[in-house]
């Protein structure tokens, strides 16, 4: 039995000098935009097409696509950072839940 690893880097999320996060490639180019916001945070494509919303209201974290659908909400304490991990649609459903944690942790 050969003993291996596998560990490549497939997407890094970076936080700008500026305050947006970049969800970036392996080749460190830009998949998704966060923009802070007042009300929360807009997630946008590296072309700045908007893809969803995260708004904080009355203790209750959205996730909205650009056509006002709600896709998420919760009353937890989540970041609205760790909470636009879920709008990162290139990412499966547990990596999205893992970097949302990770996030939370590292936001909170």
């Amino acid at each position: 039995m050969n003993n291996w690893s596998y560990s490549q880097k497939e997407y890094t999320l970076k936080q700008s000098q500026t305050g947006i996060y970049q969800l970036q490639d392996r080749y460190n180019q830009n998949v998704y935009i966060v923009k802070v916001r007042e009300y929360g945070c807009d997630i946008e494509t590296a072309t700045q097409e908007l893809v969803y919303q995260v708004k904080v209201k009355k203790g209750q974290t959205y996730l909205r696509d650009a056509g006002k659908n709600l896709i998420f909400s919760t009353q937890s304490q989540l970041s609205p950072i760790a909470f636009a991990c879920f709008g990162f649609d290139i990412l499966t459903r547990k990596q999205q839940a893992a970097l949302a944690y990770a996030v939370n942790l590292t936001t909170a």
